[in-house]
């Protein structure tokens, strides 16, 4: 729905979704495809949650070759 909001209003967005691991996944297809930016959204675990799961916008934000735009879910809230 968001990609179709920002091609709407002029946007340059797309979105797919792929098999694999996703910071594997979203640095071959941002190479492959030149990006100018990756855009991820975060869940913003924290503790021992973030060390099982670990953090695929903190790979990414070490690993990207582009600007990375991380938005954390708004559901979220802020916290204290």
């Amino acid at each position: 729905m968001l990609v179709r909001e920002l091609q709407q209003n002029g946007g340059a967005a797309e979105s797919m979704s792929a098999q694999g691991h996703p910071v594997e996944v979203i640095l071959r297809l941002a190479e492959e495809w030149q990006t100018d930016m990756i855009a991820v959204g975060t869940q913003g675990r924290r503790g021992l949650s973030r060390l099982l799961l670990g953090s695929v916008a903190e790979s990414l934000l070490r690993r990207a070759g582009c600007p990375l735009l991380v938005v954390r879910n708004r559901r979220d809230g802020p916290r204290h």
